[in-house]
């Protein structure tokens, strides 16, 4: 009888998505994987044929043989300018996912690869039609919460001697994991560990979000790569009073590097004549604190990689992404929009 009591509430522990550890799906590909008590799958993607109504994927983007991660393909494409984009996004309003959801996937960067202001991992939004959804100063119609590299995020203020002092931000190879919660719902940055990312070799990452329960910070984020824990969030208001419902989810994303340069050429000291980035609170706040400038009287935002005068040259690289799983709650007891299509899953 013991055994029996004891065996019910280990399976009922496992049934608890909340309460798993965040790696669920170790080692798993779109043709070879598990789902989880308590969890459903959404789709399984490995980009062999085409893509599953309601996806798209980034400009230029192809599902092509170079360089699989199983299979015989994987989805590519080039970083060779400002915002380039290798991404899988599910459009939103048409999963049937509610406020929690667990990604799983594979990524791929080649071996020029660098870091400089932005590489997302993942993204989460929803679109806001009534705008304004927190204290920022100006309106947006949309909330994005965005699993993300960012090039020294925690190191303030951030490289504005252009490397001078020996502490360049250009083209590293040791980025920052940050959590950034920015919308009409602009939380604070959660910042996680910075360390050197090993390009070249396929690297698994999973993926749980819960976004907040309208107006309460109950929302968590996990993080791994590799099976190992990047971050563990908990209690976050990711959300504002906007609920996640049918959010849009996305593997990969966009990357930037986003040099800015002196508009003045008589403005000194000349080694400020360039940053890798001025500051997260620049475009809002419209000042630098360090330095005084101001964006668009003494700076402007230069994204062509090779014609900044800001050396050195940010190199072009691959970017490959394969064996996207997304799973949600079994009990989704808060699903608004229309469930999976009928072809959801494709290898």
């Amino acid at each position: 009888m013991m055994t029996r009591f004891l065996l019910t509430i280990i399976f009922l522990l496992l049934a608890i998505p909340s309460a798993q550890a965040q790696t669920l799906l170790n080692g798993a590909t779109a043709s070879s994987f598990s789902i989880p008590p308590g969890w459903k799958l959404v789709t399984a993607q490995g980009f062999e044929g085409s893509l599953a109504p309601f996806s798209n994927v980034g400009s230029g983007n192809t599902m092509a043989t170079t360089n699989p991660h199983s299979g015989a393909k994987s989805l590519q494409g080039t970083i060779s300018f400002d915002s380039a984009s290798v991404r899988l996004t599910l459009d939103e309003g048409r999963w049937g996912i509610g406020r929690e959801v667990y990604l799983s996937f594979w990524d791929f960067m080649d071996a020029n690869a660098r870091f400089n202001d932005e590489m997302f991992i993942a993204d989460f939004k929803k679109i806001n039609p009534t705008g304004q959804n927190g204290p920022r100063p100006i309106n947006v119609n949309f909330q994005e919460n965005t699993v993300d590299f960012f090039n020294e995020g925690g190191s303030f203020p951030f490289d504005l001697d252009n490397g001078q002092n020996g502490t360049t931000n250009y083209n590293t190879l040791k980025p920052q994991h940050v959590f950034a919660i920015q919308g009409g719902w602009a939380g604070n940055a959660k910042f996680g560990p910075q360390y050197v990312f090993p390009v070249g070799q396929w690297q698994q990452w999973q993926i749980y979000y819960k976004a907040n329960t309208p107006g309460v910070a109950d929302g968590i984020l996990r993080l791994s790569r590799n099976g190992i824990e990047m971050q563990n969030l908990t209690n976050l208001d990711t959300n504002g009073t906007l609920d996640m419902v049918g959010m849009r989810v996305q593997a990969g994303g966009t990357y930037t590097r986003h040099v800015w340069r002196k508009l003045n050429a008589t403005l000194t000291p000349a080694d400020d004549e360039c940053s890798a980035y001025i500051s997260q609170g620049y475009a809002y706040n419209i000042n630098d604190p360090a330095t005084g400038k101001t964006f668009g009287t003494d700076y402007f935002r230069c994204t062509d990689f090779n014609n900044c005068s800001c050396p050195p040259n940010t190199p072009i690289f691959k970017r490959y992404i394969d064996d996207v799983i997304v799973m949600v709650p079994v009990d989704s007891g808060d699903l608004t929009p229309p469930g999976p299509p009928a072809n959801f899953r494709v290898q």
